[in-house]
């Protein structure tokens, strides 16, 4: 969220503090599962907007719940298709299964209408019942890619497990989706190397003036696994390799230095002191003048860059490569998605639109494609208690 108020010239200073996480709004007590902000002490704030909520767990949006004043509001903003959270329970998934989209009251209608100046369109159909009839709305304009984008048509048929109609949309897309086997093992530098240097040559760049701070989300490799050839590690490992062979990168000081001149890094635990947090993505740097190392990270306010020394920050991984999860309130302009060669528990239809929702302008998927009409074919099932809790059929 903060990403794109700052990319469409929002005032962020007109907010009351900074667009940050949920952890850090509601104070994590160090060492401790609880926060500082609870049914005793709770937030000063009349409006809460979460958004990315499809990520959300039970156990903290039950947190947010203690700590919301009795008078605010509180809006989930988010992709209810999208992976679920990696800790228990689908909550966004969950509340619009519970009330179907658009289901409005006559009542709310009219208020809608005097409030906006046109009425809320009439609703038809089951659910006008649902106990959040008002308060479920499905928004249809779509502005990561563009309304017209044919990325669009692509992950609907994932989403809808229609592989034929994926593969359609793939060939009706004229490039912009692309559908590629994968390689084997030992094949993969040779196939996947030039795409690797052509990819980050853009966000590392090695033309006088170049700024890759700026360049950092034009290029992202997603993968669904962590380890092995086609998971997050030998990826980050083949990448390095072949754009240090380029001169896009440098090397490591010593055998026991992991840092490097243009390595990219995810923050993955929480620093409120230095202001950083889990899913910030920063990049290496050499200072020009003396060549000392500082990892750089965009700064809140669209234009200013933050250097933090290696040795102060929290724990961080390499980059170039992020597994779905990892990837997700993210939007890039070229994706690559890196499936495994085989079938696994983690493969299903929402992984693969979650990545391939997450590219602006192109995204390509190299898998194997028995594998690719499987994952299509398996869903995430979860379930919470919440949906029933909600229909007065249970409890949560």
């Amino acid at each position: 969220m903060k990403e794109s108020l700052v990319a469409s010239r929002f005032p962020v200073e007109r907010l009351v503090g900074e667009p940050g996480t949920v952890h850090r709004l509601l104070e994590s007590l160090p060492g401790s599962p609880f926060f500082r902000h609870d049914s005793q002490r709770p937030l000063a704030l009349d409006l809460l907007v979460i958004d990315e909520a499809s990520m959300m767990d039970v156990g903290l949006l039950a947190k947010v719940f203690e700590a919301l004043p009795k008078e605010a509001r509180l809006i989930l903003v988010g992709d209810k298709d999208q992976l679920a959270s990696v800790e228990a329970g689908s909550v966004l998934g969950d509340l619009c299964a519970a009330s179907p989209p658009n289901r409005f009251t006559e009542a709310f209608r009219q208020e809608f209408g005097s409030l906006a100046g046109n009425a809320a369109p009439p609703a038809s159909g089951p659910g006008l019942e649902a106990p959040l009839r008002d308060s479920v709305v499905q928004l249809v304009e779509r502005y990561r890619a563009g309304p017209e984008s044919p990325i669009y048509p692509v992950s609907d048929a994932v989403i809808s497990g229609d592989f034929p109609g994926f593969q359609a949309a793939v060939e009706a897309s004229r490039g912009t989706v692309q559908s590629r086997l994968l390689p084997g093992a030992r094949e993969l530098r040779a196939a996947l190397g030039p795409r690797l240097q052509e990819g980050f040559e853009s966000v590392l760049g090695s033309t006088e003036g170049h700024d890759p701070l700026k360049c950092l989300r034009q290029f992202q490799v997603l993968c669904a696994v962590r380890r092995g050839p086609y998971g997050v590690e030998g990826l980050n490992r083949l990448t390095e390799t072949v754009l240090r062979e380029a001169g896009l990168i440098g090397r490591p000081r010593s055998v026991f230095d992991e840092w490097y001149h243009g390595r990219l890094v995810l923050v993955t635990v929480n620093d409120p002191q230095l202001g950083l947090f889990n899913g910030d993505v920063g990049i290496v740097l050499a200072d020009p003048e003396g060549g000392r190392l500082d990892v750089c990270f965009p700064g809140s306010r669209g234009g200013e860059v933050r250097r933090v020394a290696p040795v102060r920050l929290p724990k961080v991984e390499t980059a170039f490569a992020l597994t779905v999860h990892k990837s997700q309130g993210s939007e890039f302009d070229h994706v690559l998605v890196v499936l495994p060669d085989r079938m696994s528990p983690v493969l299903t239809r929402e992984l693969i639109y979650t990545a391939i929702t997450r590219a602006r302008k192109s995204v390509e998927v190299w898998a194997p494609e028995a594998v690719l009409r499987e994952a299509m074919e398996s869903r995430v099932e979860r379930t919470s208690g919440l949906q029933q809790a909600l229909r007065g059929q249970g409890s949560a």
